[in-house]
């Protein structure tokens, strides 16, 4: 049984198959973005990169994955929400989240007592990443669980974990 460091679950077939071709993360999210048949301009708007470096990504995926088409990754991006489990509408993680053991305390903390909690802060310093860990971690306090909003507004990411009325 191989385990997900990220989640703590088991491992689904198409994580093990991404992670031993050394999918890294940002690929992972591409390749999710490639299963939302998403074209180029419209994912590097959405991780706000330029559309050169999405072109790259999805070369790099190609070789990785040793398919032949951008078909071809979409159907692995689809069979990887497909095994998601089915409490999950968060993305999973493909690598754990190291030494932000206190920030994600922290935040669940914030979840516990407030309706919206905002993070603010640098380009890549790990904010959507310690949202999606945190929403992992208490998206069963919530009838409707977690979820990241659609990818219709590129512009605003944020997670959602509001409580039914």
């Amino acid at each position: 049984m191989h385990m997900d460091p990220g989640t703590g679950h088991e491992a689904t077939a198409a994580q093990r198959r991404l992670a031993r071709a050394g999918v890294t993360g940002r690929e992972t999210e591409v390749l999710a973005a490639l299963a939302e048949r998403l074209r180029n301009r419209e994912i590097a708007e959405l991780l706000h990169v330029s559309v050169r470096t999405v072109e790259s990504h999805v070369a790099a995926l190609l070789r990785k994955l040793a398919v032949a088409d951008r078909a071809a990754l979409a159907e692995i991006g689809r069979q990887l929400n497909q095994e998601a489990p089915a409490s999950s509408a968060l993305p999973a993680p493909m690598t754990s989240l190291v030494g932000r053991d206190a920030d994600t305390s922290q935040l669940l903390a914030l979840l516990a007592r407030h309706r919206l909690v905002t993070l603010t802060g640098p380009a890549g310093i790990g904010k959507t990443r310690l949202a999606l860990q945190a929403g992992t971690a208490a998206a069963g306090q919530f009838p409707d669980g977690a979820r990241q909003p659609g990818r219709g507004t590129p512009r605003v990411r944020a997670l959602s974990a509001l409580p039914s009325r």
